[in-house]
């Protein structure tokens, strides 16, 4: 049995671009211009598809990277020109439906927090652990 080994590199255009067009007719009955839909997943308005959308949220969240090294990023690995006002827009579109869940564990959490300040030091002794 031969030995496996796995690598993952980066392809020359680790990114795939799409276009759609989307045609527009005159309804026969309204007489309105209805537009083709875009398919499911596409948002209109976004460069960045949910992936990429999301790696660039992370990056900008977890290990805080600035606006310029975001676009380093883009430029250089993925070979994607992109304004630093996009991704100051992506980021936001990305953390609004965060902000409700997170301003409710804010609000409701007050009193863990006063229980836990209650406890004693761990180098307290143990007959005050008991008055408590």
């Amino acid at each position: 049995m031969p030995n496996r080994i796995e690598t993952v590199q980066l392809v020359e255009n680790p990114v795939r671009i799409m276009e759609f067009h989307l045609y527009g007719f005159i309804c026969p009955i309204c007489r309105q211009i209805v537009w083709a839909k875009l398919p499911v997943g596409v948002i209109e308005g976004q460069l960045f598809a949910l992936r990429l959308r999301t790696l660039i949220a992370y990056m900008k969240g977890s290990p805080h990277a600035p606006y310029s090294s975001l676009e380093d990023v883009c430029s250089n690995a993925l070979n994607i020109k992109v304004a630093r006002s996009h991704l100051c827009n992506t980021i936001r579109r990305f953390a609004e439906p965060l902000a409700v869940p997170s301003n409710y564990f804010q609000t409701s959490t007050p009193s863990l927090m006063v229980r836990h300040s209650q406890t004693p030091p761990l180098s307290a002794p143990p007959n005050s652990i008991r008055n408590i």
